[in-house]
This record gives structure tokens, C-alpha cells and sequence, in this order.
């Protein structure tokens, strides 16, 4: 596996464009990468599934039940 490149905030696709106002060296919150010209999409946090509790049961009561 290669060695990964590491980010910063020259990569960034605000910085890039005069669009941020913050002074820092490393990425911010905010960071989205730009990719040849286009803002890249914000990398979504994995799915994942669990299991489902059952539903509770219902009893209905007819109207001579509940009074």
C-alpha cells in the first residue's frame, strides 16, 4: 500500500478559490477537497445496520372492556 498523501489547507476547495477566512495550517471542519476545478462531496459516515427490536403487542380493548 502507498503512502497517503496528507492533506492541507491549500487543498482545500474554499482556500483555492479566496473563499476562506481562516488563517490555519491544517484542514478545518469545514475542508472539502478540490478536485481539478470541482468541489468534491463531503465524505458521508458509514451505514450501520443494527438489529431491530420487536415491535410491542397491542391489545385493544372493545368499548364495553374499558369502561
Amino acid at each position: 500500500m502507498g503512502k497517503q498523501k496528507r492533506l492541507t489547507c491549500n487543498d482545500c476547495y474554499f482556500r483555492q478559490l479566496a473563499l476562506c477566512a481562516l488563517q490555519v495550517d491544517a484542514p478545518c471542519p469545514t475542508f472539502r477537497l478540490h478536485d481539478e476545478g470541482v468541489l468534491a462531496a463531503p465524505r458521508q459516515a458509514p451505514l450501520i445496520p443494527r438489529p431491530l427490536e420487536p415491535a410491542p403487542t397491542v391489545r385493544f380493548l372493545t368499548q364495553h372492556q374499558a369502561a
